[in-house]
């Protein structure tokens, strides 16, 4: 990044401007070298960055005294004598291709165009018939979409004798194509780990422990006869069977007996048998399966699997009934506690690996099949294609397409050419227009800031424009009473507003620009006093939108003491500042901070007010408002008393209310800064922040500029 600029030694006693960071000032007089520095700094950094100079309105604003109007950018009276030819030869070309006029260029091209879409249409009736035949093989399996259109692109991407079979490899691509496919096979290899899960969870059942009533007893038999009868009295006070009363007690030693450990186990019992009934169908159902659904290179693995299922499979079935035992066992002996069931698992791990194997190959060489027959359909359909492409007729249809074709070329490329040509001379017209043109949003955006200078504002007019007479970008200056005046009467401090706010406007056009430098030279040069704060105003807001951006760096240099007050930054090793002081011949380039930096009276008003207001001084800060406001008055809008400052208030939509309010705290700042004792307010009942949030709605009122200045100013801090 920049950090330093060479200065000519036959100017400066310093060697190089060093320290350079995002934002720069400089301070110095009118001989001083600024001019210089600009000039160093365009010649040392234009390759790097783009550079933009503001220094005055020449260049950018030019009287037309005829029209009583401006141009945002010089115009050239030269352009138009260019436009009208451009203009000749433009319609010269449109009539040569124009359909309405019968040009003879596009009337070649139309009868060329004919030609070709007659041509075109026979050779595609021919391949419409020649696709049809190719459709028609069922063999092919081809899509419902296939037409002339495949045959076209064939011959336009893909024709090639090499496509051509034999007629033996021909009958062998159709013989591949007869060959049956078989499906893929399914095993359920889980069904055995099922088997080997339920010997663990039945032998869990059966070693469950459950303790009997100590009043009852019953046997295996009599248990479950019981159980059924308890169940069906639950809600009966006579026996079903005997007709006599149910003894409450009676039942009770019942439910007792039958608790909730025997009713899970019970639950347990009966799922784990269902599942165990439904595993065993499973394991009779068991696919087994024969060579007719096995591919032959896999038979003979197969037919291995097939005895090894004719081992396992009874084993497995005999392990199941086994196991169904054990639970009806357990069930008829709940109370006790049995042994495990007297089951090992045999080990099937080959016959599993087999299965799998076997299904994976089957799925591959169906895949593998399938692959093959797709490669013979689609050698074959570019083999019909090749022969359907290369008949007689339809190679000479294919001649007359092409001869036709190449007559409409040439004559659309004349067509082209011509329109390529009114396309560039349009271009340049653009360009020759284009040269005195700036947009109408920078004008509007002009007229919104120029509205903020209230008495003395004006607006630009946009002048419409007329091909013949007047070039685009002319502006005419309507006064705030409507009427339009001479551009004679326009100050150099107007021309210099309106030219800087256009600068404004540019660089927002072109934000998007990587590396950047803005220089300000001498910005409020010969300015009339009611421009001077909107230049400071909107040079604030440029920089404080910019902030701390590290691809663009500012320089602000100016002679006009009062400017460089306002605009500096009081941050003084973040933005340096520099002040230019001649020492005989040469300039010496001095850095400042804010020890050496220039003061105002000004400035130190508004410190005795924060001062006052940070210490609650209510009295004091009275009195220096009041000397606040008479200086703002004066340097503003030409009032020497601040109570005159209401007939600058904007109309916030309350009227007179909004005059009379400020007008009477106006008055009361005037009134008890200088008597001592009570007057017409009492300021006993009066807070610092109550007066502070007075002061600033004086500013905010007074517009958006003089709220910005209000800003700036309640918060300096000459300690940065």
């Amino acid at each position: 990044m920049l950090n330093d600029i060479l200065l000519p030694m036959d100017r400066f006693e310093t060697e190089s401007l060093t320290g350079l960071k995002n934002r720069n000032y400089i301070f110095g007089k009118n001989g001083t070298g600024k001019s210089t520095i600009v000039q160093q700094l365009i010649e040392q950094c234009s390759e790097e960055y783009d550079v933009q100079v503001f220094n005055g309105f020449a260049g950018i604003i030019k009287e037309n005294d005829g029209l009583e109007s401006i141009a945002l950018g010089a115009p050239n009276t030269e352009l138009l004598s260019q436009i009208t030819q451009l203009k000749k030869e433009i319609r010269e070309k449109q009539i040569l291709i124009s359909k309405e006029d019968e040009g003879d260029v596009y009337s070649a091209w139309l009868d060329s165009e004919n030609e070709y879409k007659n041509e075109q249409a026979i050779h595609y009736d021919l391949l419409k018939e020649e696709g049809k035949r190719i459709f028609n093989r069922s063999e092919l399996k081809l899509s419902r979409s296939f037409n002339r259109k495949d045959l076209i692109a064939y011959k336009n991407k893909n024709a090639n004798e090499m496509n051509r079979l034999s007629d033996q490899k021909e009958s062998e691509m159709l013989a591949m194509l007869h060959v049956s496919e078989l499906g893929d096979i399914s095993v359920d290899v889980n069904i055995f780990t099922e088997v080997e899960k339920f010997i663990t969870i039945v032998n869990d059942i059966r070693g469950r422990s459950i303790t009997k009533s100590l009043i009852l007893g019953f046997s295996g038999e009599e248990e479950r006869w019981v159980e059924v009868g308890r169940k069906l009295h639950k809600y009966h006070q006579k026996c079903l069977f005997c007709d006599n009363d149910i003894d409450e007690q009676r039942l009770s030693q019942l439910d007792d007996y039958f608790n909730v450990e025997i009713e899970e186990l019970q639950n347990d019992i009966s799922k784990n048998s269902q599942q165990l009934h439904r595993l065993k169908q499973r394991l009779t159902k068991y696919p087994i399966f024969t060579n007719k659904d096995i591919y032959p290179k896999l038979q003979g693995l197969n037919n291995k699997i097939a005895e090894e299922q004719s081992k396992v499979l009874p084993r497995f079935l005999l392990m199941v009934d086994q196991l169904i035992e054990g639970l009806d066992e357990k069930d008829a002996s709940k109370f006790s506690e049995l042994r495990p069931v007297d089951i090992h698992m045999i080990d099937i791990s080959e016959m599993v690996q087999d299965l799998l194997t076997l299904q994976q190959q089957q799925k591959q060489i169906r895949e593998s099949i399938n692959e093959e027959q797709n490669e013979a359909r689609e050698l074959l359909k570019n083999h019909f294609m090749q022969v359907a492409v290369t008949k007689k007729e339809v190679v000479e249809s294919f001649a007359k397409v092409q001869s036709a074709k190449n007559r409409l070329d040439e004559d659309t490329n004349k067509y082209e050419r011509i329109k390529k040509d009114i396309r560039e001379k349009e271009e340049r017209l653009k360009e020759l227009v284009a040269l005195c043109v700036d947009e109408q949003e920078a004008a509007n955006r002009i007229n919104d800031d120029l509205l903020s200078l209230g008495n003395t504002s004006f607006t630009l007019e946009y002048v419409k424009p007329d091909d013949d007479m007047i070039m685009k970008g002319q502006y005419q200056i309507k006064g705030k009473d409507g009427k339009i005046r001479s551009v004679s009467k326009l100050s150099t401090g107007e021309k210099n507003i309106i030219a800087f706010l256009w600068f404004l406007n540019q660089l927002s056009v072109d934000n998007d620009i990587e590396k950047r430098i803005i220089i300000f030279d001498d910005p409020m040069d010969s300015n009339d006093d009611a421009t001077q704060y909107l230049i400071i105003a909107k040079l604030n807001r440029l920089l404080r939108d910019l902030g701390d951006e590290k691809n663009v760096k500012t320089l602000i240099l100016t002679h006009n003491v009062h400017f460089y007050m306002q605009i500096r930054s009081r941050k003084y090793r973040n933005h340096p500042h520099f002040m230019l002081i001649k020492q005989g011949d040469l300039t010496n380039v001095v850095s400042i901070d804010n020890k050496t930096d220039i003061t105002s009276i000004y400035e130190l008003l508004w410190e005795e007010l924060i001062f006052a207001k940070d210490n609650a001084k209510i009295n004091f800060m009275w009195n220096t408002m009041r000397r606040i406001l008479e200086s703002y008055a004066r340097f503003l809008f030409a009032e020497e008393s601040p109570a005159k400052l209401v007939e600058h208030i904007n109309d916030d939509g309350k009227g007179a209310a909004t005059s009379i309010y400020y007008e009477a705290l106006l008055k009361s700042l005037h009134v008890n800064s200088h008597i001592g004792y009570e007057t017409d307010i009492d300021l006993s009942d009066t807070s610092v922040s109550k007066l502070w949030s007075d002061f600033e709605q004086v500013f905010r009122s007074l517009g958006e500029m003089a709220y910005e200045h209000f800003t700036i100013y309640s918060t300096l801090n000459r300690c940065d």
